[in-house]
């Protein structure tokens, strides 16, 4: 079920855009920034939060924004209940994330002929 924070989509030519872009801060609009160093703004730091990544200078942790992000929470309304973020704090987050998936994805088993018959 959608939730009333989801953006709803519209195609454009052949690509499909939010019906309200003014709206929603879209992964687009937030990874144009992609040449920004995640590490100026998240650290990990043994005496905070058990060394678990934070956002520089707070205890928010990165695995509660991306949670946020996951459940469909829009940019602004992450800024609101932590005010100590900005934008690209976010946008570090959502990076941070991005070069560290490839590492934590488990490789693919190998199909074994026969198997699963």
């Amino acid at each position: 079920m959608l939730s009333a924070s989801t953006p709803s989509w519209v195609r454009d030519s052949s690509t499909l855009v939010p019906a309200e872009p003014d709206r929603y801060l879209t992964l687009a609009s937030m990874l144009r920034s992609a040449a920004m160093d995640w590490r100026e703004r998240i650290v990990s730091d043994p005496a905070i939060c058990h060394g678990k990544p934070t956002l520089k200078g707070t205890r928010v942790l990165v695995s509660v924004v991306l949670s946020h992000l996951a459940h469909g929470d829009r940019v602004e309304a992450i800024i609101e209940q932590f005010p100590s973020l900005s934008e690209d704090d976010v946008r570090a987050v959502i990076a941070f994330a991005a070069q560290a998936a490839p590492d934590d994805l488990p490789a693919p088993s190998p199909r074994v002929a026969g198997a699963g018959r």
